[in-house]
């Protein structure tokens, strides 16, 4: 896994389905209506499902599940994302991937520069970047006002572009060469995050993005591999 240079070298990940089992967004605002933090979180669940399904943008889905957190406490939040992720790992061995994180963990081992890159909120994964030793966490930020959401959120919309536009960004801050830098994903919407680094990465073996990575000659990661959580200490 080393590359020649010397520029540090970014490992890129996407989280939901990359890293974790589970879609972040939805797991955690579940979780907030199971311990009474929020109020209507199936109801909105179902909802957003029901959109996705009929074809609702993707950007616009994000922009309605965020408005959902108006006038929540953001400490609150923060201190039940730390609840949640303990909660996910016990109730799931294979919460973390395996595949994934012997990757990550070998990039750590050559000295690369991990960056979680996510449309997750950055309150809810804090403690997963905490957890796996991440340097970064470029995922949505939400806007506060008097230490409450407003249920807006701060650019950019870290969705397909927006991931590639944070990543650069951190490549220029940090004086990195994408060409030796590194991305993981899963979905199709992380193609222009992948686009850009000289070594893409798709995780999971079905769907758009795995048939389009194999097209490419890029390399193609099997989750059928499972672990314990321990792939994590």
């Amino acid at each position: 896994m080393n590359v020649m240079g010397t520029s540090p070298i970014i490992a890129f990940f996407d989280v939901d389905e990359t890293l974790i089992r589970t879609k972040s967004m939805f797991s955690f605002l579940r979780f907030l209506g199971q311990h009474g933090l929020a109020k209507d979180t199936e109801e909105t669940i179902d909802r957003l499902y029901s959109l996705s399904e009929s074809g609702v943008d993707r950007s616009e889905i994000n922009r309605l599940y965020w408005m959902s957190y108006r006038g929540l406490d953001a400490e609150d939040i923060r201190s039940a994302a730390r609840r949640w992720l303990d909660e996910a790992r016990g109730a799931d061995r294979e919460f973390l991937i395996a595949v994934t994180m012997k990757r990550l963990r070998a990039h750590q081992q050559s000295g690369h520069r991990i960056a979680l890159v996510s449309g997750s909120g950055i309150d809810i994964l804090q403690p997963l970047t905490s957890l796996i030793g991440a340097d970064f966490t470029l995922a949505t930020r939400l806007k506060e006002l008097d230490g409450r959401y407003t249920g807006e959120i701060a650019l950019p919309v870290m969705i397909g572009e927006g991931k590639a536009q944070a990543a650069s960004t951190l490549a220029v801050q940090l004086k990195a060469e994408l060409r030796n830098c590194f991305a993981y994903g899963d979905h199709i919407s992380d193609l222009p995050l992948l686009n850009i680094v000289g070594h893409p990465v798709a995780v999971g073996e079905e769907g758009a993005l795995g048939d389009h990575a194999r097209g490419l000659g890029w390399l193609v990661l099997s989750t059928r591999e499972f672990s314990t959580a321990g792939a994590a200490a």
